[in-house]
């Protein structure tokens, strides 16, 4: 897999949520966010146009508001575990 075909991936994986109900494409879509940032926050930066590279994936990831949103979600599906588990499985892979 080439360096940019991750983000290809998981912009086609996202863009398949549309077919899912909406609780469904919001989880599905935060769940593909977190591993995003967590495959951005695991990179090495070894020179210029790399550490530029990681930190494009990061901003573009919103990383710096996963925690936040992670929240907003966790208050939004409060009354169903499965969504919660689901949450808290994401920022587990993020952490």
């Amino acid at each position: 897999m080439t360096r940019q075909a991750g983000p290809v991936l998981l912009a086609l994986g996202i863009a398949g949520c549309a077919t899912l109900p909406a609780p469904e494409q919001r989880l599905a879509a935060f769940e593909a966010r977190a591993e995003m940032c967590a495959h951005w926050g695991g990179e090495y930066d070894y020179d210029a146009e790399r550490a530029a590279q990681i930190r494009a994936g990061l901003r573009e990831g919103r990383c710096d508001a996963l925690d936040e949103d992670a929240a907003a979600l966790k208050a939004a599906y409060r009354s169903n575990p499965a969504a919660l588990a689901r949450i808290d499985a994401a920022m587990a892979a993020f952490q």
